[in-house]
């Protein structure tokens, strides 16, 4: 799951009408942006932090869609004029650029990087999840915690020099259940083995990949 197959979302170049004609608003960590059914009437471009977009099932089970980094747009219903579909929460404190509807019409009527933006960012949310039913449908369970790890060691990860990864995002046993759709229990035994094989580490509540090359080489092998 490379490129734009990843379900983390961020690191790109925010073109600067947005930022001229747009709003500054900050959110707590754990602070709900948007729930479901709600009307929204703009959107939220990411300057700083992250946000998860996720649903719940009638039993109360959540499912995690997407993560969004810096650079990337939650609330793009607006632009359709449909409801919000989905929760959107802060993983930290985060900072976003507010444009409302009307505003960001006039900005695409006159501004072609602003339309390849979003244009971009839209295409690669439906490729995205294209790729997680098909990873869902077709990928055993340790191999898709294997590649979540080796995705977040790219965007959220910290490279030592012994090819250690250290992941600055806090993750669980029930964030990797909540975006993989495994159960808890399958994704404590899955880290328990690759821990034992000395491939991920826990140190202060935070994960380290304890050589992303060899990680990466076990993702390929057990995939081929």
């Amino acid at each position: 799951m490379e490129g734009n197959h990843c379900f983390i979302f961020g690191n790109k170049i925010v073109p600067g009408i947005f930022l001229e004609r747009g709003n500054e608003l900050k959110f707590k960590r754990n602070q709900i942006i948007y729930y479901p059914g709600q009307s929204i009437e703009g959107i939220h471009i990411i300057t700083e932090g992250i946000v998860e977009n996720f649903v719940y099932s009638s039993k109360g089970d959540c499912k995690i869609f997407l993560i969004f980094g810096p650079g990337s747009i939650i609330g793009g219903s607006s632009i359709w004029n449909v409801l919000n579909p989905v929760y959107y929460k802060a993983l930290d404190n985060v900072r976003t650029i507010y444009v409302r509807t009307d505003t960001l019409s006039d900005i695409l009527k006159t501004d072609f990087n602003a339309v390849e933006y979003l244009v971009e960012s839209m295409a690669k949310r439906i490729e995205t999840l294209h790729y997680q039913i098909k990873y869902m449908a077709f990928e055993e369970a340790e191999s898709r915690v294997c590649n979540t790890f080796i995705q977040l060691a790219k965007y959220y990860g910290e490279r030592n020099s012994d090819n250690a990864v250290s992941l600055n995002i806090k993750i669980t046993h029930q964030f990797l259940s909540d975006i993989l759709g495994i159960n808890r229990t399958t994704v404590s035994k899955i880290n328990i083995g690759l821990r034992k094989q000395n491939l991920i580490d826990i140190k202060s509540r935070k994960y380290i990949i304890t050589d992303i090359d060899k990680l990466s080489a076990y993702y390929k092998a057990i995939t081929e």
